[in-house]
């Protein structure tokens, strides 16, 4: 039996449409994973390192609070009071712009933000007790107070404790 044999130039055609369509199935495959990547680079943006970023925001803030504090039981006017007292509103609300979007990104137990936001609001309130005690000239109470055994002490570590919740998990969520 004859076996009938392609033409040189049957052979070279078939070999170019073969070289072409596997051009083209390496093209897919490589527009696929380059898309995949772009999603997966554009999640950890979107999400982990925004709420990585908010979260060093807040500590940021909260060290700028504490300053401002201090600023205020050593100032000598009612205009240094002011200022300071301006300082802090304007920190809280940035911790406050802060937490909604770690609200809306934070892809972890929304009960670590819920939790972590209401330390935020028990430390702001005792936070504004000792802006009272300060008017009152009792920086004795407010120095004990702010002590890390003192009751606003005891806040700020319980509130810090609760961030570093959240900021944990967005590292692992990003790794």
């Amino acid at each position: 039996m004859k076996k009938k044999y392609f033409s040189i130039s049957s052979q070279m055609i078939m070999g170019f449409a073969l070289m072409i369509i596997l051009v083209i199935v390496l093209g897919v495959v490589s527009y696929i994973q380059s898309r995949e990547l772009q999603n997966q680079t554009k999640l950890i943006y979107e999400q982990s390192l925004q709420v990585r970023r908010a979260v060093d925001n807040i500590k940021i803030d909260i060290l700028k609070m504490r300053v401002v504090t201090r600023d205020l039981m050593l100032a000598k006017d009612i205009n240094e009071q002011q200022e300071a007292i301006e300082s802090t509103e304007i920190a809280t609300e940035q911790i406050e712009q802060e937490f909604n979007i770690i609200k809306s990104l934070y892809v972890g137990p929304q009960d670590d933000v819920v939790k972590a936001y209401d330390a935020f609001l028990d430390w702001k309130t005792k936070r504004l007790k000792n802006h009272e005690l300060v008017f009152r000239g009792e920086i004795d109470q407010i120095k004990e107070n702010l002590k890390d055994s003192g009751s606003t002490g005891k806040l700020r570590t319980e509130m810090l404790n609760r961030i570093d919740v959240i900021d944990r998990f967005a590292f692992a969520e990003s790794e």
